[in-house]
């Protein structure tokens, strides 16, 4: 908020300097920009087999240097496409922080409650997950033939090497918490809140790409009849839309 109100401040009284496409707020804007993508990329680190906390805190630091870079490029736009951008931004970082703060309190009330769950389960789904947990050991040599079934995860490595393999273990898991009813044993925020940040950070980084390709290649058609004054490749328009 402070980005984008020192933004809309500073584009009243320089506008030659800080309106959005000028070459200081289109330098930052690229500096956002990157600083997002490295976010996003950051959080596949535990995937990667490497430490899951430090991909974590770096997606939390680069998230929030990459907000205020934007947030200020924006200058306090209203128009639609950005303001929906920044609604979609607002809407991760405060998913972000409910999870890690009350989000994360309620996850810890869960831990050692569950034993009523696996009592419920019937014989024929007992049956099931023993069949399950064979089937997967008898995967797991293909993909890692030192990692056990009980503490195996499947990290990005495995899909690139044996990605029909990785396909059918995580069909399998996904089977298994089906019948454990892993996603029924706790409260459907906390069950869905990761997927729906995932779904946001898909959006949002889609959003980006679009913007910047119209940006840098249809300026004519983001200026809409004005000056394109801003730094780009082509000034296509596109009259259909």
């Amino acid at each position: 908020m402070a980005a984008l109100v020192v933004g809309a401040i500073a584009r009243r009284v320089l506008p030659d300097w800080f309106a959005p496409g000028s070459p200081l707020m289109q330098s930052i804007a690229i500096v956002g920009g990157v600083l997002f993508v490295m976010a996003f990329v950051s959080v596949f680190a535990k995937r990667a087999g490497k430490a899951p906390r430090g991909g974590l805190r770096r997606h939390i630091v680069l998230s929030l240097f990459a907000t205020v870079f934007v947030a200020f490029h924006s200058t306090g736009s209203v128009l639609k496409p950005a303001m929906l951008l920044l609604l979609t931004l607002a809407a991760l970082g405060g998913l972000g922080a409910w999870a890690r703060t009350q989000g994360a309190q309620a996850m810890a009330g869960v831990f050692g409650q569950k034993r009523g769950g696996f009592a419920s389960i019937d014989t024929a789904a007992r049956d099931q997950l023993r069949d399950l947990s064979r089937y997967k050991s008898a995967l797991l040599p293909k993909l890692d033939a030192q990692a056990e079934e009980r503490t195996f995860s499947l990290q990005l490595a495995h899909w690139i090497q044996a990605p029909l393999t990785a396909w059918r273990y995580s069909q399998a898991v996904k089977r298994e918490h089906e019948l454990i009813g892993t996603r029924q044993s706790v409260h459907w925020r906390l069950a869905y809140w990761r997927r729906f940040h995932q779904l946001l950070a898909w959006a949002f980084v889609l959003g980006l790409v679009l913007h910047v390709v119209l940006v840098l290649f249809f300026a004519g058609y983001v200026a809409d009849g004005r000056e394109v004054y801003w730094w780009h490749f082509t000034a296509w328009d596109i009259e259909w839309l």
